[in-house]
C-alpha cells in the first residue's frame, strides 16, 4: 500500500494546479475577451509560459486559477513574470471569494515588471474557511507605467500555506494504492480524478470507476491527486 497524504499540505506544498502553463491553459481562465492569453516558449522553468496582452482599455482585467477550499491561515501566493517586450507592464497579485463582490477582491500593490524574469510575492491571511480564486491581475491602462496597451509573461504561479489548513473537506476523500490501483472512497463514481506531477504537469485524466483509477502507467514517484474539491498527494 502507497503513502497518500490529505488535508495538511506542508509549507512548501503548491496548492496551484498546472502552475507552470506546462498543460497550456488548464485550470486557469481570463475574465474577458480582451485579455489575450496565450502559451509561450519563453519560459521560466519546463517549456512554456503563458504571455498574456492587455489592450489599451480602461478596465482591470485577469487570469484566474480554479477556486481552491482553503481554510483560515496565512497564505503567499508567488509568481515569476517579465515585460513582453519594451514596453513595461505592471502586474497585481490576488484572491477573491467565489462568487464575491467587487469589494471583495484583494491585491498586491502594483508590481512593476522588468525584461528579466523575477519573483514577485504576496502575502495574505485569511480569518475564516472557504473557496477561493488565486488571480493575476492585469491592471486598466491608466495604471501602468506607459499608460497604454502592454503584455507580459508569467510562469512559475504558487499558492504556499504558512499557517493553517489548504483543504477544509479533506476528511470527507480516503485514497490509496494498491497494486498501481488507486482506491477512491468519498466521492461519486463518474468524478474527474486528475493526477499531476509535483512539478505541476498533468499525467493522467480519468474518470472513476467503481471507486478505482488504474495508475499502470505512471513511473514511482510523488504525485498530486484531485478528485472533485480535494486534492491530496500519493507515493508510488
Amino acid at each position: 500500500m502507497a503513502f497518500v497524504a490529505c488535508a495538511i499540505f506542508a509549507n512548501a506544498e503548491n496548492l496551484i494546479l498546472n502552475p507552470s502553463f506546462e498543460d497550456d491553459m488548464d485550470h486557469w481562465t481570463p475574465n474577458h475577451p480582451e485579455l489575450v492569453c496565450t502559451i509561450s516558449s519563453d519560459a521560466h522553468t519546463g517549456v512554456k509560459a503563458l504571455l498574456v496582452e492587455h489592450g489599451n482599455t480602461t478596465y482591470n482585467n485577469r487570469v484566474i486559477a480554479d477556486a481552491l477550499n482553503l481554510g483560515a491561515g496565512t497564505y503567499t501566493i508567488s509568481a515569476y513574470a517579465k515585460n513582453a517586450n519594451s514596453t513595461a507592464a505592471a502586474i497585481k497579485l490576488g484572491y477573491v471569494p467565489v462568487g464575491g463582490e467587487a469589494s471583495d477582491y484583494k491585491y498586491s500593490d502594483p508590481l512593476t515588471l522588468t525584461n528579466d524574469y523575477a519573483e514577485y510575492t504576496f502575502r495574505f491571511t485569511l480569518s475564516t474557511a472557504g473557496q477561493f480564486n488565486i488571480l493575476i491581475m492585469a491592471p486598466k491602462a491608466a495604471n501602468v507605467p506607459q499608460k497604454g496597451a502592454y503584455a507580459f509573461l508569467l510562469d512559475d504561479v504558487s499558492l504556499t500555506v504558512s499557517t493553517g489548513f489548504a483543504n477544509t473537506n479533506a476528511e470527507k476523500l480516503n485514497l490509496f494504492v494498491i497494486n498501481k490501483t488507486l482506491m477512491v472512497q468519498g466521492i461519486a463514481d463518474g468524478t474527474m480524478v486528475e493526477v499531476y506531477t509535483v512539478t505541476g504537469a498533468r499525467v493522467l485524466a480519468q474518470e472513476l470507476v467503481n471507486g478505482q483509477i488504474q495508475l499502470d502507467n505512471l513511473s514511482k514517484g510523488i504525485y498530486v491527486v484531485r478528485a472533485g474539491n480535494e486534492k491530496c498527494k500519493i507515493v508510488l
